[in-house]
């Protein structure tokens, strides 16, 4: 029906404090008569708490994580470092392997 059934806006004092200071998390809310406001606060707090973490977490995978390895495979060419470094993750990788091997034998003892 596309009724309007709750109006929510930051205060004066957060926009000041989230320019000057980076935070500010105070809202204004004003639902309609006849509408469960509880349900409501629910809803906006669910959608804020949603989306910084989806920001937060698009930003780390698509745009921080790739500079980052980027960057360490650049200083690892640049040096020289590259076949240490794969040499060190295949006895990672082989540690790894024995420990879960190590792990089943154990479940089978104590089984």
């Amino acid at each position: 029906q596309e009724e309007l059934v709750c109006f929510v806006q930051k205060s004066t004092k957060a926009l000041i404090q989230e320019a000057a200071l980076g935070s500010g998390s105070e809202m204004m809310i004003d639902v309609a008569p006849g509408v469960d406001w509880t349900a409501m606060i629910a809803v906006i707090l669910a959608v804020q708490q949603v989306g910084a973490h989806m920001v937060k977490d698009a930003f780390g995978n698509f745009v921080y994580d790739p500079l980052k390895d980027s960057a360490v495979q650049a200083a690892l060419s640049g040096a020289g470092l590259q076949a240490m470094a794969n040499s060190a993750g295949g006895n990672i990788d082989g540690a790894m392997h024995f420990v879960r091997k190590m792990q089943i034998i154990q479940q089978m003892f104590a089984q």
